[in-house]
């Protein structure tokens, strides 16, 4: 399919200056995607689009420059794929591509459930999982200046709802409290559905987690996880070799 875009001419133009038939598929998409912008989405450039984004999230500056170097898609496009949304009550016997097109796309509720899978398989079950969120208050935290300098694009505030498709940006998305908030107590609610013991700190979660894990190694061994190199810190410094 991918050299069904090109045409015979474009076809014989490319096979005097390249060798290799995986390139001159890729360059041919390029020529006809620049010079045919509005009537062709090559499939090729969307799927590396795609993967950027799946790659690198949130860096909308990464997609635009290779885009305006003609190597992939806009980033307007891409928002346009992630929201195209065909709904059917059975998937069993679609017509193929090009005469139908389906993209599955989550809701909220299955990303709470990618969070309890996780928990699952690498974690283990309820009775040996506590969960620490950071808390998110009104006022002033230390961490303000952190969360500014890693947010980018804002979104606006959405309604939040289980049935309701993913945004479309996560990272816009977090970069909302008010939608961070709403997110963190719908997690966290389903969490507690599913069995977990979940906590939640009045702000930053670093001591609440270090405290909770002392609490528990008193009875019996704990692993930590996080990302956090802070958590580490401060686990060294509360390190007993009585543990």
């Amino acid at each position: 399919m991918c050299q069904e875009l090109d045409s015979s001419l474009l076809n014989c133009f490319l096979d005097h200056l390249v060798c290799s038939d995986v390139k001159k598929v890729a360059l041919g998409h390029s020529i006809v995607q620049a010079v045919r912008p509005k009537t062709v989405i090559s499939p090729l450039m969307l799927g590396l689009t795609v993967s950027l984004d799946h790659s690198f999230g949130g860096k909308t500056w990464l997609i635009s420059m290779l885009h305006r170097l003609g190597y992939i898609l806009s980033y307007d496009e891409l928002i346009r794929y992630k929201q195209s949304i065909i709904q059917c009550d059975s998937v069993d016997n679609l017509p193929l591509y090009p005469i139908c097109y389906t993209q599955f796309v989550a809701d909220n509720g299955d990303i709470a459930q990618l969070y309890i899978n996780y928990l699952q398989k690498y974690c283990g079950g309820p009775s040996a999982v506590r969960v620490v969120f950071d808390g998110y208050c009104s006022g002033p935290t230390i961490k303000d200046h952190e969360h500014l300098r890693h947010s980018g694009q804002c979104a606006p505030d959405v309604v939040f709802d289980a049935n309701k498709p993913v945004f479309k940006d996560q990272t816009a998305f977090l970069a909302n409290e008010v939608n961070k908030r709403q997110f963190v107590a719908f997690l966290m609610l389903s969490l507690q559905s599913a069995g977990y013991m979940v906590e939640q700190a009045n702000d930053d979660a670093d001591t609440a987690i270090v405290s909770s894990a002392l609490d528990v190694a008193k009875k019996q061994p704990v692993t930590v996880v996080t990302n956090d190199t802070d958590i580490l810190v401060l686990l060294t410094m509360a390190f007993s070799p009585g543990w």
